[in-house]
């Protein structure tokens, strides 16, 4: 029998089917049991660090790390982390959304990952660029307008606001003169240091969504694999 043929008699099942989404969500959360990750030791182990960073940060958080030798400074460290998280929250945030609530998943053009790529890119660009989107979007629904509307009112906008209180912030110290203990920022390793933290956090946060849209679709691509 032709392939094609047989490819349209085969019932269409996409990755955000509820009959997959639902056990594989529900397995995420089993297998976080660390009876499971002992018999892996690299995740175990990255599981107990991740545990043990968390309850350190909301300790230091809660109590101001007064052991550490200085108290943080905890307006810094919000607004910091408010502006770090406007992005994935607007471009990740309302792709997860828009995937689930069907009226947003039926304006998509295509289905499997080119469908998730076009919703994807649309809030990613109404974040942080120019607005465009895919040709196969219909995003002229009431859905795309609003929800496109707060992207770009909080990725362009909104995130003005915890870096100008950082700014403030910054401005209203006191000059300290260099000593031992000062972290030069006009070296090698500060230089180094940004570019990882920027890239380590921006792969952590983006890579997982990228992998579930471009990245499988070149690949099935390369497999002469359509959806």
């Amino acid at each position: 029998m032709d392939d094609s043929k047989l490819r349209k008699r085969m019932p269409v099942s996409t990755l955000f089917d509820f009959k997959i989404a639902a056990p594989a969500v529900a397995q995420a959360f089993v297998k976080l049991d660390p009876r499971t990750l002992v018999k892996n030791p690299v995740i175990f182990v990255l599981e107990a660090v991740t545990v043990l960073t968390t309850f350190l940060l909301v300790r230091d958080l809660v109590w101001g790390g007064h052991d550490l030798g200085f108290t943080f400074q905890f307006v810094l460290m919000k607004m910091a982390m408010l502006a770090i998280l406007c992005l994935p929250l607007m471009i990740l945030g309302w792709t997860a959304i828009a995937v689930v609530f069907p009226p947003a998943a039926a304006a998509t053009g295509n289905v499997g990952p080119h469908g998730f790529s076009e919703i994807l890119y649309a809030y990613t660009s109404q974040t942080a660029n120019n607005g465009s989107a895919f040709a196969g979007l219909s995003a002229n629904t009431p859905f795309y307008n609003l929800s496109g509307g707060i992207a770009m009112l909080v990725g362009r906008f909104f995130v003005i606001i915890p870096a100008m209180a950082i700014a403030g912030s910054l401005a209203a110290k006191k000059t300290v003169p260099a000593s031992a203990g000062t972290f030069p920022t006009t070296g090698g390793l500060f230089v180094g240091l940004l570019v990882g933290v920027i890239l380590i956090v921006g792969g952590l946060t983006f890579f997982p969504a990228l992998a579930l849209g471009p990245v499988v679709e070149h690949l099935a691509m390369q497999a002469n694999t359509l959806f």
